[in-house]
């Protein structure tokens, strides 16, 4: 029912997202804040918190980062591991329409590129990886209409994956 009056994003535009964050409703606060601050209550003050020069820097910096060829190799293999045909996972097998692309390899890499920096390394662990498989993966794979119907845990399925393609 909070759908109605919206439409699901076809696949290859969801793609697109680097995550898919869960974000629990909010409490009785924080609805009355947000109405609060979009109902014409509070006028927003804006400030600057980040330049577009730093913005850049920080890309830069990001591209640096160093990826292990291991490493790019279990980030693939877990990629692989989504598709129904490929996988080994008897979930994904039965409940998986399509699996994650080429596009999601790159935003995976380049998010655990990124949560590297904030734990204040110096190239990709598996860590990284590990950190971010969920919300870089829960919109990219599919579910067909049984898996769907069963409302199968992505996250769980995505877990399983993870230690078999990265911390196995």
């Amino acid at each position: 029912m909070e759908m109605e009056g919206t439409y699901p994003l076809p696949e290859a535009q969801a793609d697109r997202f680097l995550f898919k964050l869960n974000v629990p409703f909010p409490d009785k606060k924080t609805l009355v804040e947000i109405s609060k601050r979009t109902a014409g209550f509070a006028k927003a003050e804006l400030r600057e918190i980040i330049s577009a020069e730093q913005i850049e820097k920080f890309q830069k910096v990001v591209s640096e980062i160093a990826v292990a060829d291991g490493i790019t190799e279990a980030a693939a293999d877990l990629i692989i591991s989504t598709h129904a045909d490929s996988s080994e996972d008897e979930d994904v097998q039965r409940f998986v329409h399509y699996g994650a692309g080429p596009r999601a390899l790159q935003s995976f890499i380049r998010a655990a590129k990124v949560y590297a920096i904030l734990r204040g390394g110096f190239a990709v662990a598996r860590e990284d990886l590990v950190k971010v498989a969920r919300p870089a993966l829960r919109h990219r794979m599919i579910l067909n209409f049984q898996g769907e119907s069963q409302s199968l845990d992505l996250d769980a399925v995505i877990d399983r994956l993870v230690a078999k393609a990265i911390d196995g």
